[in-house]
């Protein structure tokens, strides 16, 4: 038993990879803009099997001639995973507040007609303006301060980084381990 975890535990990472992309909850779930959460799941899953797809080079080419290459590979998959996952927390930070217990909601940057002119109403009497005191002014209608489709539009590139993030970092743990392994092949 132990021979055999020893010669495939590198098949073992990838498995362990798509758990992780399936499970994982360090990365900030992206607001449920998109009518319903099931999306995220479903992407989430996709990721998986993504991920899951590494076990084909992973057995391809695990002996040590390869090395450099999973090395190379390990280096890029772990910056890109660096720049998308600060990519990502940066925009969760600006296209998003924290409105009731925690839960963030997306907010957009085009105000409708109304919010404008109220956001100028409130300038004007030297109250402070920000999208939290708009939306709570508004009742958490999202729709009534910005427009929709910038809504919208601001949801889906988040549900589509959020889902580059873990894809980025479920690859990076998977060449990283397999450079390694590959380094320890004795062939």
């Amino acid at each position: 038993m132990t021979r055999l975890l020893k010669q495939h535990w590198n098949s073992l990472v990838v498995v362990a990879a798509c758990l992780m992309a399936m499970f994982s909850r360090f990365v900030i779930i992206p607001p449920y803009g998109l009518n319903s959460g099931q999306w995220y799941h479903f992407g989430t899953f996709v990721v998986a099997i993504a991920i899951g797809l590494w076990l084909v080079p992973v057995s391809l080419w695990s002996k040590k001639k390869y090395v450099f290459r999973w090395w190379l590979l390990s280096g890029v998959c772990a910056i890109a995973s660096i720049l998308v996952f600060l990519h990502y927390t940066s925009i969760i930070d600006s296209w998003t507040v924290t409105y009731f217990k925690n839960d963030r909601v997306v907010v957009g940057s085009t105000l409708t007609p109304d919010a404008k002119a109220y956001k100028k109403q409130l300038a004007e009497k030297g109250e402070p303006v920000d999208d939290l005191s708009l939306l709570r002014d508004y009742a958490g209608r999202t729709d009534a301060v910005w427009q929709m489709d910038d809504i919208d539009r601001r949801s889906h590139s988040l549900a589509y980084w959020y889902l580059g993030v873990l894809m980025s970092l479920g690859s990076a743990v998977v060449t990283v381990t397999q450079a390694a392994y590959s380094q320890s092949n004795s062939k």
